[in-house]
């Protein structure tokens, strides 16, 4: 009777402990990410992506791969996971490259899959281990110790187009219009170089901060004066200057004073030249009296 018991009591702590940790488990949260959901990711082609990725100031991490590439299939668990992780510090966005081959040229990717860094305008690929604690590092800081590519612009996808139009359809074309459209690509190069030099300058060198302006023409305005003064000094400090004197106004004191002295010596030789005449004129007036007496 009492092994009845004891097993009878036994079965029902086992129970209950099994119920109690069931418990838990359902109520404890899950915060592994669903590697199905793809619904942070992003899909871009050339009919959103210029108007996606330019949209404000906002930071992005780029995958450009293929379909049928293993590595792109098996990196996209991680990339879906990464979307999840980082989803409050950037935004994740996927090319396909084979459906839009327009952005595989225009963006410049040679491999499956690749990574691109979307940051301030420059994008940075990466180029190590595709983990995720690598790509976090890279997207911390190691991205500064790649070579930057400027974002291209939407309108090379004009040039793009016309070379795989020529790429493909040289055999069927007479020299005459291949000629025409290597010309026309060239001059769509030519535009395409002016445009992105124009814009260059614009939001480089002349961003229209009109405080900033403002404040440089001060400074230049400043800077000339102060090296008017700073010539007008070295000029006076080169100039002869009267002993004492170092001022323009001294200059034109001692120049007053020389005139004044000019005249005084002119004085001083007409009244000594007045009294010389007055002493001849004495001696021959005696020496025509002392001679009428004689």
């Amino acid at each position: 009777m009492k092994k009845s018991i004891i097993i009878i009591l036994t079965v029902l702590i086992v129970f209950l402990i099994n119920n109690c940790f069931s418990q838990e488990t359902q109520h404890q949260p899950n915060n592994r990410p669903d590697l199905k959901d793809e619904s942070l990711i992003k899909l871009l082609d050339t009919n959103n992506i210029d108007r996606i990725l330019n949209h404000g100031n906002s930071v992005w991490l780029l995958k450009f791969y293929a379909p049928w590439c293993k590595h792109s299939q098996e990196f996209q668990k991680t990339f879906v996971e990464m979307s999840h992780l980082l989803k409050d510090h950037l935004n994740f966005g996927s090319v396909d490259c084979i459906n839009d081959p327009m952005l595989l040229h225009r963006f410049e990717i040679t491999a499956y899959p690749t990574l691109k860094f979307l940051y301030n305008g420059q994008l940075f690929e990466f180029q190590g281990e595709r983990t995720i604690e690598h790509i976090v590092q890279f997207l911390q800081s190691g991205y500064k110790d790649v070579v930057a590519m400027p974002y291209p612009l939407i309108d090379q996808q004009e040039i793009l187009k016309r070379q795989l139009e020529l790429q493909y359809s040289r055999e069927g074309m007479t020299p005459e219009q291949i000629e025409q459209v290597e010309r026309q690509i060239k001059e769509k190069q030519q535009e395409y170089e002016n445009k992105r030099n124009a814009r260059k300058y614009l939001e480089v060198e002349h961003d229209h901060d009109e405080e900033r302006e403002i404040a440089e023409y001060n400074e230049r305005i400043n800077k000339k004066l102060n090296n008017n003064n700073n010539n007008i000094d070295q000029v006076l400090e080169n100039e002869p200057k009267v002993p004492g004197n170092s001022t323009v106004e001294s200059t034109s004191h001692s120049m007053l004073e020389s005139i004044l002295d000019s005249k005084l010596a002119y004085l001083l030789f007409g009244s000594i030249s007045t009294g010389l005449f007055f002493i001849i004129k004495k001696k021959i007036s005696k020496k025509s009296k002392f001679m009428k007496i004689a």
